[in-house]
């Protein structure tokens, strides 16, 4: 009797064990789309806001996946960072993060946050806490070439308002822009396989 209940025990585990593994391997390889982007243009400007600021990036998945991390890429201070639904223009999901070197992105996990395929997003950046409060580091990329294609993610341009509202839609009253990074903020993305 006691063997049985091991067994099942041993068994059980097992299936817990290999049902764990499918889940984990559901997901490809993590990419950061907007840092990818950003370390291939040639040439960078560093870009002081005098006023609270929200920058923010269009963007949209070819497959279904999971947002696992948010990142920004800024002067020293403490930034708040979303995700945005584009069409009903609401926050998914939000959270801080603390830069403390400007010439590198810095990460931060989140709750993982389902992707779905050719919804669009945006994903932003508020300046108004950082270090010194408004006219804080932050950065603009002059580029040509919108939309950039990373992996399944497809960046349409980006946006900025002025605001001190953090949770401002970004987009309202702007058009979308195909010259510029604004923020910048970022995200890491995994793909459904």
């Amino acid at each position: 009797m006691k063997t049985r209940k091991l067994l099942f025990v041993a068994a059980l585990l097992t299936f817990t064990i290999i049902a764990c593994k499918e889940e984990e391997t559901k997901f490809g390889a993590s990419i950061s789309p907007i840092q990818n982007v950003v370390n291939s243009l040639p040439v960078s400007m560093g870009y002081f806001r005098d006023e609270p600021t929200i920058m923010a990036t269009q963007f949209k998945s070819f497959k279904d996946g999971r947002i696992t991390e948010f990142g920004i890429r800024a002067g020293k201070g403490t930034y708040t960072v979303s995700l945005w639904d584009s069409s009903a223009q609401s926050i998914i999901s939000s959270t801080t993060i603390t830069a403390t070197d400007s010439t590198v992105f810095k990460y931060k996990d989140i709750s993982d946050i389902n992707i779905v395929s050719n919804k669009t997003y945006i994903i932003s950046m508020f300046n108004q806490i950082a270090e010194g409060g408004s006219g804080t580091q932050v950065f603009r990329y002059g580029i040509t070439g919108f939309p950039f294609t990373q992996g399944d993610i497809i960046i349409f341009g980006s946006y900025y308002k002025n605001t001190p509202n953090a949770t401002a839609f970004p987009a309202n009253n702007f058009n979308l822009n195909t010259e510029l990074i604004n923020g910048i903020a970022d995200f890491k993305f995994e793909p459904k396989l």
